[in-house]
């Protein structure tokens, strides 16, 4: 227990010694973690509501112009008659201008000014299975006097490309991360061992062990990863609380889903605290060896 002390103390007695470099490794480490939570939210957030619409039962067939009621019914008949399909109903431009308006103030914004002759009458078809949703897409986008179909699941799959990158972004900033924050944080060990070089000189002249020489570096480059971490949570935390509170107020929560902060924010706070005190761990290890071995 006393050791531990002893190496926290240290620890601690490093980071003011050179305060400007180790505040240059907490923000570098900060900023790798910051962008990292950003592109990792996004794809959470991304990947919640492809799942709710990969399993939407619903899409709607929009008609062409001018077809007469006779057309319009067949359409409805074929609609109908199609195994998978649970019920259609038919939707007036007119009530779809009503529907659009009532939904929610960013559409109605939008639409408020709109000519209902500029919107298509269509029908909503509800299937009885998620599955057989493609199939019966396929299947309405053949019937005569049908212009185009929309199906949730088509903007699911442009939305899981988006998904990807946003993936693929963060893999990039944990890679920055690493090969950054090791480098930085390489540096501010180095500076603390030439510091210490005399009293390092003295403990080996008394028979201390590689191991109770390195752990205070250690524990050092641990604070600085584990402080890195905790203020990159808090930034994450506070930009996605941010948005959060943006899109509540204008309504945009009844397009879009996202994650509650509070749903998150276990997970968030361990993750970049955990990432951080790593990569601290892992920028210590390395020029601490090449430092033993040449003293």
């Amino acid at each position: 227990m006393r050791n531990l002390i002893y190496f926290v103390r240290e620890a601690f007695h490093g980071l003011r010694s050179h305060a400007l470099s180790s505040c240059a490794a907490i923000g570098t480490i900060t900023a790798c973690l910051l962008l990292t939570g950003i592109f990792g939210l996004m794809a959470v957030n991304l990947q919640l509501n492809v799942e709710q619409m990969m399993g939407d039962r619903e899409f709607l067939v929009y008609l062409e112009d001018d077809l007469t009621q006779e057309a319009l019914d067949a359409v409805g008949e074929a609609l109908t008659a199609m195994e998978d399909v649970e019920e259609s109903t038919f939707i007036s431009s007119e009530q779809a201008l009503r529907n659009q308006l009532a939904s929610n103030s960013i559409l109605r914004d939008y639409f408020q000014n709109v000519d209902a002759n500029l919107l298509q009458n269509r029908y909503h078809v509800v299937v009885t299975d998620a599955e057989k949703l493609a199939d019966c897409v396929e299947a309405a986008e053949a019937l005569d006097g049908v212009d185009h179909v929309y199906a949730s699941y088509s903007l699911a799959q442009q939305i899981t490309t988006l998904r990807n990158r946003c993936l693929t972004g963060a893999a990039v900033m944990v890679v920055l991360l690493v090969a950054v924050s090791v480098f930085v944080i390489s540096n501010v060990v180095r500076l603390a061992v030439v510091a210490r070089s005399e009293e390092i000189g003295i403990m080996r002249i008394v028979g201390a062990t590689n191991g109770f020489i390195r752990a205070p570096f250690l524990v050092e480059g641990m604070l600085i990863g584990l402080i890195g971490g905790l203020l990159a949570s808090l930034f994450t935390g506070g930009l996605y609380w941010l948005v959060d509170r943006a899109l509540t107020a204008s309504g945009s929560n009844s397009v879009v889903s996202f994650y509650a902060l509070q749903d998150i924010w276990p997970i968030l706070l361990l993750a970049t605290c955990g990432a951080g005190l790593l990569t601290g761990l892992f920028g210590t290890i390395l020029p601490m060896q090449r430092v033993l071995k040449a003293t």
